[in-house]
């Protein structure tokens, strides 16, 4: 939990920053100045709430006077943050950017997430994968409960990344986007789950707590796979050091 007060410190330095900025624009009457256009990295996890700030501070009635623009923010689909402003403007955006970067949390543990999509057929055996044997453990307990199925890995996908940072990995057929905030021993996850199956893309979205060496079982879903009856299920594997 020591990152997310980190990360609550970050965003109160933003903010105190930007409060500062505000109040700079709010004595200055309007002036013609000639904008520039950069395009700023920005680490995921502070992205939505930095361009939501940003939105608000440089457009804004200043003085009670009619709304001007002071800068355009946008976001690429890269992540990257495009800013068309003037010089000083763009001096107060970097020291936001600065500030959050030095209180960014160090020294955080890396940890990786195995991800696997599975389909379980009625009557069939259990498709020639070496990735089945590891799950041996949780398609014993599907099989208590669902009867004997043909297991199938139709997805799987690795992802690492720091305890208390936001993290996308993969594409297609599966994409995943997690928060991991671990101790060492317990894990609290809050992930979305796309997956696409059938020419149709399907999404979890969860949130839980896990210890190390354990499987969950994060959704299953009957019908058709691959135009044959039978199940899906979403599993996510801690593993052990």
């Amino acid at each position: 939990m020591e990152e997310a007060t980190t990360y609550g410190s970050v965003m109160k330095v933003c903010r105190l920053l930007i409060l500062v900025a505000l109040a700079t624009c709010g004595m200055t009457t309007a002036v013609s100045v000639q904008a520039e256009l950069k395009v700023y990295e920005v680490d995921i996890q502070y992205r939505e709430e930095l361009m939501e700030i940003l939105q608000r501070l440089y457009f804004y009635p200043p003085n009670g006077q009619e709304r001007r623009r002071l800068a355009t923010v946008e976001m690429l689909s890269t992540g990257q943050v495009v800013i068309d402003a003037s010089a000083q403007t763009h001096q107060e955006i970097a020291g936001v950017l600065k500030a959050i970067e030095a209180a960014k949390p160090s020294g955080s543990p890396t940890l990786t997430l195995r991800y696997w999509v599975l389909s379980g057929r009625p009557n069939e055996p259990d498709a020639v994968d070496g990735g089945l044997r590891m799950l041996e453990p949780v398609l014993k307990q599907l099989e208590e409960v669902h009867g004997e199925l043909g297991f199938t890995v139709d997805a799987r996908l690795g992802v690492t990344g720091e305890s208390g940072i936001q993290t996308e990995a993969g594409g297609r057929p599966l994409f995943v986007e997690q928060t991991a905030i671990t101790d060492g021993i317990t894990l609290n996850l809050k992930l979305e789950l796309g997956h696409e199956l059938n020419q149709m893309r399907q999404g979890i979205a969860t949130s839980l707590t896990m210890q190390q060496g354990e499987f969950v079982v994060l959704s299953e879903r009957s019908g058709a796979v691959d135009g044959k009856p039978g199940m899906l299920f979403y599993v996510v594997h801690w593993p052990a050091k």
